[in-house]
């Protein structure tokens, strides 16, 4: 009798996975942007002050890549690169 009983229980828990994977919120890399603005915004935990602080420095981070990759001249000719230097 206890097999029975187990085996229901552990029926209901694998249930009761899959109804809160179904209704689960997406991750915020799968947001789109206003998305994740409108779920910072809101009164839920989650995502909260970590995950805008891991965004913001990602956002900084890929802005400091963007800049160290632009010339220092304007046309990136070699006799304005030797006035810099």
């Amino acid at each position: 009798m206890a097999g029975a009983c187990t085996l229901t229980m552990q029926e209901e828990a694998h249930t009761l996975i899959e109804e809160l994977e179904s209704t689960a919120m997406p991750s915020s890399a799968e947001r789109s942007v206003a998305d994740l603005l409108d779920a910072f915004a809101s009164n839920q935990p989650v995502p909260g002050g970590g995950s805008a602080a891991a965004l913001a420095g990602a956002l900084g981070a890929s802005l400091l890549i963007m800049v160290a990759g632009v010339s220092k001249t304007r046309t990136g000719g070699a006799n304005e690169r030797t006035a810099l230097d």
